[in-house]
């Protein structure tokens, strides 16, 4: 199951409920950066291993809105899935976005 944490872009709506403001890298600005635009962030939980790709859970949430942690809405992905596919063997895995960024012991 690839687990995937995404920023939804709404870059021109500025009042709707929960709107957040998220880091885009894609497309980048005028001068190659990075952006923060107004949107949602998400997590996509897809089994990837089968003839049809399925998407247990896909979540969008707000960091105005009951917003506790990314950590938690990962978990909250995972728990959902293994709810849904009980009785099947799955094994999670991530790109990039969801490295340990801490700096390592020493």
């Amino acid at each position: 199951m690839a687990l995937d944490p995404v920023n939804f872009e709404k870059p021109y709506s500025r009042q709707l409920e929960g709107i957040s403001t998220v880091y885009k890298s894609r497309p980048p600005d005028r001068n190659g950066q990075a952006r923060l635009t107004s949107g949602y962030p998400a997590i996509t939980a897809s089994v990837v291993n089968t003839k049809i790709p399925v998407v247990t859970p896909a979540n969008w949430f707000s960091y105005t809105l009951d917003f506790v942690s990314e950590n938690r809405e990962i978990m909250s992905a995972i728990d959902q899935s293994r709810r849904v596919l009980t009785g099947y063997r799955r094994r999670f895995v991530a790109d990039a976005g969801l490295d340990d960024q801490s700096p390592g012991p020493g």
